[in-house]
């Protein structure tokens, strides 16, 4: 098993605009702490719980990498999504799409002075 990285699970908190607005200063506050909090708390439950399963996994056997060759894995599948068992399943526009924003994405936070990792 390879920890490459490539899933994030967040908890996301939705709040209606107009609604937070209306809120006094002292409200807002109260909510922007409390997002923070629950974002800290969540993400610290996500390592930890992650942490706990990797043990588990290991302990019966399963080898894992966590600090795998990323740059082999993107040279070896850089033109997968050309295959045409994939192209059967995605169109080539939306995948030109979203190389696209990719692109873009990294290239503005490159301009940031930002890591792959952020």
């Amino acid at each position: 098993m390879c920890l490459d990285g490539h899933t994030y699970a967040p908890e996301s908190m939705i709040m209606n605009m107009d609604f937070y607005n209306r809120l006094t200063e002292e409200e807002r506050a109260w909510i922007d702490e409390a997002s923070a909090y629950a974002r800290d708390t969540q993400r610290q439950m996500v390592t930890d719980m992650e942490e706990e399963m990797l043990k588990s996994i290991e302990s019966k056997g399963v080898k894992v990498c966590r600090e795998p060759d990323l740059e082999s894995f993107r040279n070896v599948t850089e033109t997968l999504y050309q295959d045409p068992a994939v192209t059967a399943l995605v169109s080539p526009e939306l995948t030109e799409g979203v190389r696209a924003a990719v692109a873009e994405y990294e290239a503005e936070h490159e301009e940031m002075g930002g890591s792959e990792n952020d």
